[in-house]
């Protein structure tokens, strides 16, 4: 593999989602030939959580320079496959995206454009929970970009919890504090919100952040994939922020207020 360090790494944790991730993969080089990215400048990091379906074989069939596949031997679960694919990342921003989500086309452009144009912290992708993935498609797709830069507390108002979905989240890798960023990670590995951990030293040190509202990320609507909700946050989500950000009131208190405002 080349060694010179891709602009975006985006990862794929997955678990027996062949079909979906078929999918997914399909979508992603789609857009990775249409923008005519340098293939030096991306990477496609999938790990596979010792899937017993046809994923393996799927994944065996891929034959590209910046695809990079990692077959687990066990499965350690979900949050353990997410931490996976962000330590193993090169790029300089890493994007984890679910194996049964599908960003609409046009978004890799949003995302790489963001990149360029803004060095942002962190880039947030509005979600849409609302649409029929086997109908995305380049044929339906407006071509309309809504990109919005922010400051940081604005950013973490806007966003709040949604900071613990992970295919919503691009993020500057190349944080200096990246080893304690791992450490956080190891730390709350029962969380079951990784990225919260892996963003929230980012905003700490970013001054400027970017919201894609246009194009979306599309959520499969039921997931099969479940997590202890009131557990995940109603502990595990303040006490990641009284730890992580507690010299950092203002974001505490940016993303406990908008919290509480979407619950009113």
């Amino acid at each position: 593999m080349n060694n010179i360090k891709p602009d975006l790494s985006i990862c794929i944790p997955t678990y027996n989602r062949a079909t979906p991730l078929d999918r997914l993969v399909t979508r992603l080089q789609a857009s990775i030939k249409k923008l005519n990215i340098d293939p030096a400048s991306i990477e496609l990091l999938i790990s596979n959580n010792a899937s017993t379906d046809e994923t393996q074989k799927y994944l065996n069939g891929l034959n590209c320079d910046y695809i990079k596949v990692f077959n687990q031997s066990n499965n350690a679960g979900a949050n353990w496959n997410i931490e996976f694919c962000y330590a193993n990342a090169r790029g300089r921003y890493v994007w984890v995206i679910g194996d049964d989500d599908l960003p609409e086309p046009g978004l890799l452009g949003a995302v790489i454009e963001s990149i360029k144009s803004f060095s942002p912290g962190v880039i947030y992708i509005a979600p849409d929970y609302s649409a029929d993935l086997s109908k995305i498609n380049a044929s339906n797709y407006n071509g309309c970009h809504n990109v919005k830069v922010m400051a940081r507390s604005d950013f973490s108002y806007y966003v709040g919890h949604l900071l613990s979905f992970v295919s919503s989240l691009v993020v500057n890798a190349e944080t200096p504090n990246r080893n304690a960023v791992l450490d956080f990670l190891s730390k709350y590995s029962d969380s079951y919100i990784p990225s919260l951990i892996y963003t929230l030293p980012v905003i700490i040190g970013s001054s400027r952040f970017v919201c894609i509202n246009n194009p979306k990320i599309h959520v499969t609507i039921g997931q099969t994939s479940s997590y202890p909700a009131k557990h995940t946050f109603g502990i595990k989500f303040p006490e990641i922020l009284r730890d992580i950000a507690r010299d950092h009131p203002d974001i505490c208190r940016s993303l406990i207020s908008s919290e509480t405002t979407r619950h009113l």
